[in-house]
Formats: C-alpha cells, structure tokens, sequence
C-alpha cells in the first residue's frame, strides 16, 4: 500500500507542474518507467525526492537532480486537432 501512496505523490506533483489531469499523469509515470526500464513505484520516488530541499542547500527547492530532469516527461498527446 505504500507504493500506491508514492505513485499519488508523484501524480499530484506531475499534476501540478503540467497541468495534467490523473490519467495523464499516471500514463506518464507509466512511460517513464517503461522508457527507463525502472519500477514505476520508483520511477515516483524519484520525482517526489526531486520536490524535496537537499540538506545545506538554501534554495534546492528550485533546483532538480540531473536524473529526475533527464526523466521529466513530456506531455501526453492531448489529441489535438488539426489546425
């Protein structure tokens, strides 16, 4: 059960930061994981690790690690229509 309390974690991050619905932000930890051939569950810690302040640092809050920047993903195709 603590796995699915991660994954809701990194949703609502992914959420807010893309301004996905639920479903998109699951279907996006889905793709990192299976992109980077990682467990989902730690695909989501490592992105709610990256909304934490690293020790000794004033303002880590703004900064990402490298790794959670490298699997920040890209949105999901809305379907948008041709224009």
């Amino acid at each position: 059960m603590q796995s699915r309390s991660v994954i809701e974690q990194a949703k609502g991050i992914l959420m807010a930061r893309h301004g996905y619905d639920a479903d998109e932000a699951f279907k996006s930890l889905s793709k990192m994981s299976q992109d980077s051939n990682r467990k989902l569950r730690d695909v989501a810690q490592t992105i709610i690790d990256s909304r934490r302040p690293s020790r000794g640092v004033a303002d880590s809050a703004n900064v990402a690690p490298a790794s959670v920047k490298q699997a920040t993903p890209a949105p999901p195709d809305r379907g948008a229509s041709p224009g």
